[in-house]
Order: structure tokens, then C-alpha cells, then sequence
């Protein structure tokens, strides 16, 4: 158990972002039937069954994804903390967790097909859903404005599931709907929709970064400040898409399909950054907020000496020279009596400043990833000419990357170095880096 809680963190995270992209994919299907796809109250049938389709399997994910999250974290909270886990099950994570499970399984079952219309009592579970997400956010956390916070967290998941969780049912509704007029109508019902979301989910998004992050050198010392540059980034990007979309519908006729197949192609990209937003998202609930932390913040010298320009490193150290492995050490340390600190967490085991030797070994397995990623995207980019089409094996470039991190990435471990192949994945930098692989 022990050694688990090495990657406990991560699993976390994995786990919240999963909640999240189910929970705004479900609410955004069942807002989309109420909103956008209403044809005279009554949603075409061919669109009506693809939607629920969707919607039923985010809801039960939904629901294995909270319960999964709620054992673990009681578990790990008993075991670390040596609480009863009789008191465990009294927490707010798990009250909320079993609420959305059991609002996630209502909507799953929810009988949608005795009738074409949705009925709005539908909203109920989805309002709850919503709720115990926001109940475990930083928002229900704080001290200080709590009420307000509360508020805003509300409407920014709302304005998320509303657009991104919105998207796939737009593109279902341009793939099934057999009737150009229909179609037509929903994708400006979802235009309108998506443009009161983005300025509703901007305003929200500034006045929450303001609460959290509290000042510029909080934006790019901390590690939540970095993770909500890179999340206004993405929205950028998203924008852009939007825009272009934006375009595409109010040109769109009935008569003419032209600039259909664009706006699926554009909405698809929209629901690739749309997830990776929220992916982003739930990273963040790992993370104090920037303002909590005043002290240790990275400065701008820092930042520009680590990020100045240099030749790229192409040699690589002999495995040999490296630093003896942080676990194999503590067992050392152990067997010969000395006492040692506890790791800070569980099943984790501290390292000390890193070698040269170490350093150079990292810069060289970065360099390379970072130029095989490089020449995919120039791969990528030749693809789309007729006189390169042998570029379009460019993914296969994604297994020599495999292999090459595979063996590469983490020295200490099997086949380099003394730790053995199982055991290797029960720590959480070596999992992140084999999992991909595998």
C-alpha cells in the first residue's frame, strides 16, 4: 500500500480530469437537447438516439470514474492519516461523489425513448452533477469570498458544458440530421449559444484568475499561474476556431451544403483543445493557488537564464557515471541502521540536488524528443502535398519516440540500472513516462 501511494497524485489527477470531461460532456448533450436541437418541441429521431447514445455512455463513465475516485481517496486517506474509515465516509469528497454517481446513473437510465422531446426534469441530475463538482473545487475551499467564488466556478462549468461539451453533439446533429433546413437551424441555435458561453465563461475565468493567481509575478513564479497561461492559450486558440466557424454558419444555406464539411472539421479541432483545456483544468486542482504562495516564487532572471538560447546537448554521459538511484540508497541507509526522515509523501523517497552527470542525461533525452517532435510536424506538414505523400507514414515516428523513452527516460530502472521492471512502475515519473509507451 505503501509503495502505491507513490503515484496516488498522479492517479488523482487522472481521475478529476477524467471527472471533468465526462461531467461537461454529459451536461453539454442534455443542454444541447433543451436548447439548440428543439425543432417545433420535438428532435429529429435520427439525431434524438445518436445523442442519448452519447450522452448515456458519459454518464456511466461518469459514474465509475466518481466511484473510483471516491474508494481510492478513503482508502488512502484511512491509511495515511490512520482515520477509521467508518469517519472517512462522512467527508465532503465522498458525500459529493456518491450525489454525482447517483445523479450520473439517473441520467444514464433516464428514459428518453418514449417520447421525441426531452423532458425538463432532466435538468435535475445535471444540476447536481454540477454541484458536487463545484463542491470539491477550490472554491468551496476558500476562506475568503467564498460565496462569490462558489458562483463563478458555477458558471464557468456551466459556459464550458454548454460549448465544448456542446460540440459533439453539433457535429452528430451535421453528420445525422438528414434535413438541410433542420441542420441549418441548429447549427445557428448552437451559434448563439456557443458566443453567450465564451463571454460568459471569459468573464468568469478573469474574475477567478484574479482571486487566485493575485499578481503578475504570481502568473509566471508559480507552477498554477504557468498551468492558467497555458489554459488561456488554448482558449486563444479555441477563439480562432470559433471565429471560423462563426463565419462558416452564417454563411451556411439550406439550399447549399457548402461549408458543412469545414465546420465538422473546425468543431472536431474545437473538441481536441476544448478536453485538453480541461485536462488542464483538473492539473490545476492539484496546485495551491498562485496567490497562497508568496514565498520561493520563480523570478524573471531565472526564467530567462534556464530559457536562453544554447546548442542543443547530443552527446549523452555513460549510464555508469550516473547518480545511485534514491530508492536504492534509502535501502542502503536502512539496512545499515541509520535513521532516516520520513518522505514528505507517502511512499515516495527524496533526492538530493541533481548531478551534472544527471543533468546532462535529461538535456540529451529532451533534445532528442524534442527534435523527433520537430520533424513530425514537418512530416505533417509535407503530407499534405501530392509530391510527398509517403510523408503521411509520419506517426510511425511515434514508435521510435516509444523506444527510445522507453529505454531512455528513467536510467535507474529496468533495463539500465538496478531497479526491476515491475517495481519500477510503481513510481509516478517512471509510470508517466512508460505509460505512453506502452
Amino acid at each position: 500500500m505503501t509503495q502505491l501511494l507513490g503515484i496516488f497524485g498522479f492517479l488523482v489527477v487522472l481521475l478529476r480530469a477524467a471527472i471533468l470531461c465526462l461531467q461537461t460532456v454529459a451536461i453539454g448533450g442534455i443542454l444541447f437537447l433543451l436548447l439548440v436541437a428543439r425543432t417545433d418541441l420535438c428532435q429529429p429521431p435520427e439525431l434524438l438516439r445518436s445523442v442519448w447514445k452519447l450522452i448515456r455512455i458519459s454518464a456511466f463513465a461518469l459514474v465509475l470514474s466518481q466511484v473510483f475516485f471516491v474508494v481510492t481517496n478513503a482508502l488512502v486517506l484511512s491509511y495515511t492519516a490512520n482515520i477509521p474509515l467508518g469517519e472517512v465516509l462522512g467527508a465532503n469528497f465522498v458525500i459529493a461523489g456518491a450525489l454525482a454517481a447517483i445523479a450520473g446513473l439517473a441520467i444514464a437510465l433516464w428514459p428518453s425513448g418514449l417520447r421525441q422531446s426531452v423532458h425538463p426534469l432532466v435538468v435535475l441530475p445535471a444540476c447536481f452533477i454540477l454541484a458536487t463538482s463545484v463542491m470539491t473545487s477550490h472554491s468551496a475551499a476558500r476562506m475568503d469570498n467564498r460565496g462569490v467564488l462558489v458562483g463563478l466556478t458555477t458558471l464557468h462549468y456551466l459556459a464550458t458544458a454548454s460549448w465544448i461539451g456542446g460540440l459533439p453533439y453539433l457535429l452528430l446533429a451535421m453528420k445525422r440530421v438528414t434535413n438541410a433546413e433542420t441542420r441549418l437551424q441548429i447549427a445557428r441555435r448552437f451559434s448563439r449559444l456557443a458566443q453567450f458561453s465564451v463571454a460568459l465563461l471569459f468573464l468568469a475565468g478573469l474574475a477567478m484568475s484574479w482571486e487566485y493567481v493575485g499578481s503578475w509575478n504570481a502568473v509566471y513564479g508559480t507552477a498554477y499561474g504557468v498551468m492558467v497561461t497555458t489554459k488561456v492559450i488554448l482558449f486563444g486558440c479555441l477563439l480562432i476556431l470559433g471565429a471560423a466557424n462563426y463565419y462558416i454558419v452564417r454563411e451556411l444555406t439550406a439550399q447549399t451544403g457548402d461549408g458543412t464539411a469545414s465546420l465538422v472539421r473546425y468543431g472536431e479541432a474545437e473538441v481536441g483543445i476544448g478536453l485538453t483545456i480541461i485536462l488542464a483544468a483538473a492539473s490545476l486542482t492539484s496546485q495551491p493557488p498562485g496567490v497562497d504562495l508568496t514565498q520561493e516564487r520563480v523570478s524573471l532572471q531565472e526564467i530567462a537564464a534556464r530559457y536562453s538560447p544554447r546548442m542543443p546537448r547530443w552527446n549523452s554521459p555513460p549510464v555508469k557515471n550516473l547518480g545511485e538511484p534514491s530508492k536504492i540508497a534509502f535501502r542502503k541507509a536502512r539496512a545499515a541502521g541509520k535513521k532516516l526522515p520520513d518522505p514528505f509523501i507517502p511512499g515516495q523517497y527524496g533526492s538530493g540536488p541533481s548531478k551534472p552527470v544527471d543533468i546532462a542525461w535529461s538535456e540529451y533525452n529532451h533534445n532528442w524528443s524534442g527534435l523527433i517532435v520537430f520533424l513530425m510536424g514537418i512530416l505533417a506538414l509535407l503530407s499534405r502535398s501530392r509530391y510527398f505523400s509517403w510523408a503521411k507514414m509520419w506517426p510511425l515516428m511515434f514508435l521510435g519516440m516509444a523506444v527510445f523513452l522507453f529505454f531512455r527516460a528513467d536510467p535507474e530502472n529496468w533495463p539500465l540500472g538496478p531497479i526491476g521492471f515491475w517495481e519500477s512502475f510503481v513510481e509516478t515519473d517512471v509510470l508517466q513516462h512508460r505509460m505512453p509507451c506502452c
